[in-house]
């Protein structure tokens, strides 16, 4: 398979910034051996978080390839009109706490895994959180949740690759359901195990070990990166998405239709989790849905930045 040439609108330093946001002088590591400049914005604690820029221009969206579900399907071409900045990381459970303490919401429950280790969780991603929840994180902020195509270019540039950083698959660049996961003690909802539930998607890499049983602190996995220069989004946690769920809206795109469903029983997730197997779930094509109240160990979310 070869990369699409797509051509994007770069954005430039002459660009009026967005009310809170600012370049932070540096620029941070993309794929290709890319560099990209940083940029913060500033939440309503005082502290930053930050951002990296996504050009406006067409991107190819979904798979064709035969280990992609219907709901994938078909890869085209989607129109990208605006410019954007997405949250270099998932929000961290240290960020999330921050918030709760401002607004005085509750604290999400702790994952069964939290204690475990006997170390500090707060720069791993925010887990155990609703759609409701990172909703409410976002309105606090002043951002949004990406839109399902917003986060699917930001993971996998304008040229339909498979991976955040490319083709092949590269067991070293994401954090993934391998040896050092303990899937045959994880208990899933259905009586099954983590490994026994995976067993139909490829299973547990025995082969490989990344160091982190569950989740790891976000950026763990710098080679990951993908050419924007956001971290995480093949493993670790799946993210929130803006949209409702339709398993059966990429088919519009053949029409021209490449409008977001307008209401639902689930919302969009994208990436993949500490709990997938890498070579199948890790795919920037991989979409999936959960009813917005759901919280479990394996979703979080990242924000987002529009002009």
């Amino acid at each position: 398979m070869t990369f699409q040439t797509v051509i994007e609108i770069p954005i430039t330093s002459s660009l009026k910034l967005p009310e809170g946001l600012r370049l932070a002088g540096q620029d941070v590591p993309a794929a290709d051996g890319k560099q990209v400049p940083l940029y913060l914005i500033r939440l309503p604690d005082g502290s930053d978080m930050e951002m990296v820029a996504v050009p406006a221009g067409d991107f190819v969206m979904g798979a064709d390839d035969s280990d992609a579900p219907d709901w994938e399907k078909p890869r085209h071409n989607h129109p990208m009109e605006h410019s954007y900045w997405i949250g270099r990381n998932d929000v961290t459970r240290g960020q999330f706490k921050t918030f709760c303490a401002a607004t005085g919401r509750a604290e999400p429950e702790k994952a069964y895994f939290d204690g475990k280790l006997g170390e500090d969780r707060d720069c791993h991603p925010v887990v155990m959180v609703s759609w409701d929840d990172a909703q409410a994180y976002c309105a606090w902020a002043g951002l949004v949740l990406p839109s399902e195509a917003e986060w699917e270019k930001a993971a996998r540039g304008a040229d339909g690759r498979k991976y955040p950083w490319g083709i092949d698959w590269a067991p070293t660049k994401a954090n993934y359901l391998d040896a050092s996961c303990p899937g045959d003690k994880i208990m899933m909802g259905n009586g099954k195990t983590l490994d026994e539930h995976m067993a139909q998607f490829g299973g547990r890499d025995l082969d490989h070990n990344d160091g982190f049983p569950y989740t790891s602190p976000v950026g763990s996995f710098p080679t990951g990166v993908s050419p924007y220069g956001t971290l995480d989004m093949a493993g670790n946690v799946f993210n929130w998405c803006e949209d409702w769920w339709d398993e059966t809206g990429f088919p519009r795109t053949t029409q021209g239709d490449f409008s977001p469903p307008q209401g639902g029983a689930w919302r969009v997730d994208r990436g993949s989790s500490w709990g997938n197997p890498g070579r199948l779930a890790c795919r920037t094509s991989m979409r999936y849905g959960y009813a917005p109240s759901d919280r479990n160990e394996h979703l979080g979310f990242r924000v987002l930045l529009r002009p």
